[in-house]
């Protein structure tokens, strides 16, 4: 069975990446990894601005030579957070290398986003499409 490692990742030189949900699990070590193969920069795309500047805080302190991370807010529930996060990058960015679509939910009670969408299949689906747009 083939395996991948951290060193497999190769130089992301001048490369610029978002990551959703970077602030913890999966995300936060994709983060993690990327950060550390010279990247221009990653965008950790999270809901929480607080737990997310910690996060980046965190990131700085324990690997040095860490790329230039930067928090986006990006709730894909909210359609127009989705739109807002897309514009904030724009005015920031001319190109994007790399998307991490790492965000998800599962298991949540019922209920729908401000769009009448099912809420899993909002924030799962139609968030990351409509973001990727």
């Amino acid at each position: 069975m083939p395996t991948f490692s951290s060193q497999d990742i190769p130089d992301l030189h001048d490369q610029v990446i978002i990551v959703t949900g970077g602030n913890a699990g999966l995300g936060y070590k994709t983060v993690c990894q990327l950060s550390l193969h010279n990247p221009a920069r990653v965008y950790l795309a999270a809901r929480l601005k607080d737990k997310a500047t910690m996060t980046i805080k965190d990131l700085q302190e324990t690997n040095l030579g860490v790329a230039d991370v930067q928090f986006l807010y990006l709730d894909l529930a909210l359609f127009k957070s989705v739109k807002a996060a897309a514009a904030e990058f724009l005015s920031k960015e001319s190109y994007l290398d790399i998307l991490v679509n790492n965000t998800g939910i599962m298991m949540t009670p019922e209920g729908l986003t401000e769009e009448g969408f099912e809420i899993q299949f909002g924030t799962n689906v139609m968030g990351p499409a409509l973001f990727r747009r």
